[in-house]
């Protein structure tokens, strides 16, 4: 019943969601009855945002269409006009929308959503990518779990005996930060999940930022070298692999993931079969372990661990 069609929401109520029960301000009486509180589940798609260079002459909402035209082209000349490779190492970097995030109207979904409730709650994985999608989903809703907690904080104006109204000063602002937690677990199972709901902290910012820079190396590195080997490399490739290539790419975590699947396709290529033999040695003992004058035959085996040694040590 969501905005977006390929976010199903789900709705389930619990009375085990302590900062709920701290907002009724429920003390430790065991008489106290806990509330019970609405919990609405969604979910994303990834990462929300992705990274791109700044170029400038960005679009402007409110232009008309032969403005947004001509401010595309010079987008695009932009774009032509950085001919060095390195250059890339100094423009600015912008979050955007993922394409499949705008289509599927993730953004929308979410804020909808966020509008209704009090508290917000991040399941994401507990990784360092999961940790940054959850921050990209705190600014996404960040603004919608503001309002709605000035909207309820908000002092309600009382009336004095001279018939004039006047706010109380007793209320306190509730910061949208005490209305966000994260949930950390290593399993989907019950007890995880109830772990997890049981004990809730707070999202890592420092973790986070570790992906932006991650990503944002990766951005820089990548197009710069990119366009570094389809300028040195591209001829070669045409004449090597195809006449239609256009762009010799390189990738700083795809790239040495190839080289080691071509390493290990190359080890198995050169690979021939050789003969090898397996010992199998008996021995007779005598007497018999009953005692008899019966031979036993007794299968010895090899200390792998023995033979290990000796090979190493020779």
């Amino acid at each position: 019943r969501g905005i977006s069609r390929a976010l199903p929401v789900y709705e389930f109520t619990s009375n085990r969601f302590k900062p709920y029960d701290q907002d009724a301000n429920i003390n430790d009486d065991a008489t106290a009855i806990t509330p019970r509180c609405l919990v609405t589940v969604t979910s994303v798609v990834g990462h929300i945002f992705s990274l791109g260079f700044e170029y400038g002459n960005d679009q402007n909402e409110d232009t008309n269409d032969k403005d947004s035209s001509l401010q595309q082209g010079e987008h695009q000349q932009s774009r032509r006009r950085i001919m060095d490779p390195s250059e890339y190492f100094k423009l600015p970097v912008v979050k955007q929308e993922e394409t499949s995030t705008g289509k599927l109207r993730v953004v929308d979904h979410l804020r909808a959503l966020a509008a209704g409730c009090d508290h917000l709650v991040l399941w994401l994985d507990c990784d360092a990518e999961g940790e940054n999608i959850a921050y990209e989903v705190i600014g996404v809703t960040r603004r919608a779990l503001e309002q709605r907690a000035l909207a309820k904080d908000r002092p309600k104006p009382t009336v004095d005996n001279d018939g004039d109204s006047e706010c109380s000063s007793t209320t306190t602002n509730t910061t949208s930060a005490r209305r966000v937690h994260r949930a950390r677990f290593s399993s989907i199972t019950k007890k995880a999940i109830q772990d997890a709901f049981d004990n809730l902290s707070e999202p890592d910012p420092a973790l986070s930022r570790s992906v932006d820079a991650r990503q944002e190396l990766d951005l820089r590195v990548g197009v710069a070298l990119t366009r570094l080997l389809t300028w040195r490399c591209v001829g070669s490739a045409r004449k090597r692999f195809s006449p239609s290539t256009r762009m010799v790419s390189y990738g700083p975590c795809q790239t040495p993931a190839l080289s080691f699947c071509v390493d290990r396709a190359k080890e198995i290529e050169k690979f021939q079969s050789k003969d090898y033999w397996r010992v199998h040695v008996t021995a007779a003992v005598t007497p018999a372990v009953d005692g008899s004058s019966k031979k036993d035959t007794i299968l010895l085996k090899w200390n792998v661990h023995e033979i290990n040694s000796h090979a190493h040590n020779d």
